[in-house]
Formats: C-alpha cells, structure tokens, sequence
C-alpha cells in the first residue's frame, strides 16, 4: 500500500503549536477539500460523540435489564415484558444524560 504524502502543502499552513495540539487532521481536510473538508471533520466528530453516547446508553440499559431485573426482580419474565422494561431502562438513562 502506498502512502499519500501530504507534507508540502499542509506543511505551510500548521504551525508546529497547532500540531503538537492536534490539529493536523482538520489543516489536511481543509487544504484537500477546502470549506467541505472542514465540515466533514466537524460532522466526523459530531458522529463519533453520538456514537459513544448511543453506546454507553445501551449498554447501561443492558446491564440493568439482564443482570439486576432479570436475576433478582423478576426471573421468569416474558419478552415482550422484558422489551418494555429495556425500553423503560434505556429512556430513563437518555433523560438522566
């Protein structure tokens, strides 16, 4: 595999101060693409946030479901009963985020 080299023209545009802050990724984007590739990186990370907080919220909601109410609350519970309190679960740690 074969490496794009972007050293020339992002070179000139980052300062070292912005690249030992991590700004390189949104430099690059935008000398490639311009305005669009600056957005791109700002929606990136907009996903990227969404993501791990979809995530954290499902897990938490699996946590309860199958390991507390499952075990402990109510172990012969059917599955559409199971799916509403999952359901149940998963809104309570959206509206406490």
């Amino acid at each position: 595999m074969r490496w794009l080299h972007l050293d020339a023209p992002v070179r000139a545009q980052v300062s070292l101060t912005e690249e030992l802050q991590g700004l390189v990724m949104p430099a690059a984007s935008y000398v490639l693409l311009g305005k669009g590739g600056a957005v791109l990186v700002i929606v990136i990370c907009f996903m990227a946030v969404t993501s791990s907080g979809a995530s954290e919220m499902v897990a938490v909601s699996s946590l309860f479901t199958f390991d507390i109410y499952r075990r402990y609350i109510h172990p012969q519970v059917s599955t559409p009963s199971h799916d509403r309190v999952t359901l149940g679960t998963y809104s309570s740690v959206e509206t406490c985020l």
